[in-house]
């Protein structure tokens, strides 16, 4: 469980790829289209799996190990720095730019980590990320501020001290 605070960070990279490759690639801005994902990836359109969120700090690790990774190698859409993305709880909403997602789970670990290196898929158990749903379209670039910004409006209602912000 995430401690109620205010918290901010960046937007590294957003990384799409229309094609069944597993890594998706770097570019200059994406176009986060409500309830439906990053305008050219082929993941979006799903309900609650929507992107694709992992820090920076993983990919650097992982980097520095000797695994040739970068971001969007190990298939995010989303790379943050200065969040800590894998304790951020479902129904958490941040703001990235124009636009606003709501975290929906964690993100599976898939046997297509091995593709980026053999240890790659062990070196990611428990910090593999989280999967987001846009609720809120907009564009998004590298060097966007993230704001962690409260929890879903039904999380809310359940739970009016909710009412901070999150993380």
């Amino acid at each position: 469980m995430v401690q109620w605070l205010v918290m901010s960070g960046r937007l590294v990279s957003i990384n799409g790829n229309a094609t069944r490759e597993f890594r998706k690639l770097p570019q200059a801005e994406g176009h986060l289209i409500e309830d439906f994902g990053l305008e050219g990836d082929r993941h979006a359109g799903r309900p609650l799996r929507q992107l694709s969120i992992l820090n920076v700090e993983t990919v650097t690790e992982l980097k520095r190990s000797g695994m040739p990774v970068a971001p969007g190698i190990l298939g995010e859409n989303v790379t943050v720095e200065g969040i800590p993305v894998m304790q951020l709880d479902e129904g958490v909403r941040l703001r990235i730019g124009e636009a606003e997602l709501v975290i929906t789970g964690d993100r599976p670990a898939c046997k297509e980590l091995l593709e980026v290196h053999r240890d790659a898929l062990k070196a990611m158990v428990g910090r593999t990320g989280k999967m987001a749903r846009v609720v809120r379209g907009g564009t998004v670039r590298p060097g966007d501020p993230i704001e962690l910004i409260g929890r879903s409006d039904v999380d809310a209602a359940l739970d009016p001290s909710s009412q901070r912000s999150a993380v």
